[in-house]
């Protein structure tokens, strides 16, 4: 099939306004080439390893054929070709118009057509495997004893994926971070497998700010702390056979023979009550972190939210999407007033929080931050739904629908 015609049906979809419209002209389109650049598109663990290269650096040239386009990517995602080899099979595609912004879109595995792999697997069933980690609840009446005690950073959720001598770093929905290679080198050393933890750096806002925007972030202290591990195909599979407390001990003997530069290990106490639990909650604020993450130590890891890990802290916040602005006035015009969220059909209006910087820049880049999400911070929900004294904490792009 010539990729012509495949980024000709993508732009039509990015056209049509319903989902129902999308899913219509997707389905009229089945065939073997359409569903190979879907799976290569949004398939969480097919990445190709390659980064800052842009549409403009392949050459102009003919129209080519999807099956050529499909050698290169597969290359690339069995890394055949890596570095500047990779980089010059991709220049040397020749292609043509819009054949390059949907090469591009494969390769930053967002085809930026309003299709979610949602929606792709309830046209063609589930073809595509969907990207799933475990996440914590906060509900305290399910807390059990004795439980693993763990601190509550700060920072971002990331999964590495170590296999082969590579690593990928994910997020919590499945995006690849092109920027923690620093961490590789740690990580190399414990093995092939699946490391869950938060990278924490100096400035939370700077370090979430370049992982959305694939910045260079080497030159900023931090540290990839991590809080569990399976092994690979467990993961994929969906299918966790170990308990948490021996996913610790498997982490454990994993790192004991290891100094990192960049890793820390979260292993946690043990709290045979709620006295015990208390005290390291304590501690744990006195020290500016969050607060704690309580688990089950006989649970296996689950592919969804569970209370076998329960988060505890002292303010409850909300991750909302951004639906609005709102201009600031008097020292503020020109400058951005408030952010409008929604918090279930609710408009929310999160007016503090910002320094005048920040004001300055998001009102600047309006169009980077509309449909994302941010953590608000606030005292209660009000009768009607909205939020009583909502204060901007920070951007989670890591978030998402």
């Amino acid at each position: 099939m010539i990729f012509k015609q495949i980024a000709d049906l993508f732009d039509d979809i990015s056209f049509v306004s319903s989902r129902l419209g999308k899913e219509e002209l997707l389905k009229i389109s089945d065939c073997v080439n359409i569903r190979e650049v879907l799976d290569y598109a949004l398939n969480p663990y097919i990445t190709f390893g390659v980064a800052k290269f842009h549409s403009h650096d392949v050459n102009d040239g003919r129209s080519a054929d999807w099956l050529e386009i499909r050698n290169v990517l597969s290359q690339l995602r069995d890394r055949k070709i890596t570095g500047n080899a990779a980089r010059n099979e991709l220049i040397n595609l020749h292609l043509i118009g819009n054949e390059k912004k949907l090469l591009m879109n494969i390769l930053n595995k967002d085809l930026r057509c309003g299709m979610s792999v949602k929606t792709v697997n309830k046209i063609f069933g589930n073809f595509i495997p969907v990207f799933e980690c475990q996440l914590a609840d906060k509900n305290v009446n399910k807390i059990k004893f004795p439980c693993i005690v763990e601190a509550k950073y700060d920072g971002v959720r990331t999964l590495a994926f170590v296999e082969n001598g590579n690593v990928i770093y994910y997020s919590r929905n499945g995006k690849v971070f092109e920027n923690f290679s620093c961490f590789d080198k740690d990580l190399l050393k414990m093995g092939d497998g699946v490391y869950d933890g938060e990278v924490i750096g100096v400035d939370f806002n700077t370090l979430m700010t370049e992982a959305k925007r694939k910045y260079n972030v080497k030159d900023i202290d931090k540290t990839y702390v991590i809080f569990d591990y399976l092994n690979l195909s467990e993961f994929k599979n969906k299918q966790c056979t170990y308990h948490q407390g021996e996913r610790k001990l498997q982490l454990e003997n994993r790192s004991e023979d290891f100094n990192f530069d960049h890793i820390k290990i979260e292993m946690g106490e043990v709290a045979k009550d709620s006295n015990a639990m208390e005290r390291k909650y304590a501690i744990c604020l006195s020290e500016g972190l969050e607060g704690i993450i309580i688990k089950n130590p006989k649970s296996i890891y689950e592919f969804k939210r569970s209370n076998n890990w329960i988060k505890l802290k002292p303010t409850e916040t909300l991750d909302l999407k951004i639906v609005g602005f709102e201009e600031g006035e008097g020292k503020y015009k020109g400058m951005l007033g408030a952010l409008i969220v929604n918090n279930n059909g609710v408009k929310v209006n999160v007016g503090s929080g910002f320094s005048d910087e920040r004001r300055s820049d998001i009102w600047i880049n309006k169009h980077l931050f509309i449909g994302e999400f941010a953590e608000i911070k606030f005292q209660e929900i009000t009768q009607d739904g909205s939020l009583r004294f909502p204060v901007f904490k920070q951007f989670r792009p890591d978030k998402s629908d």
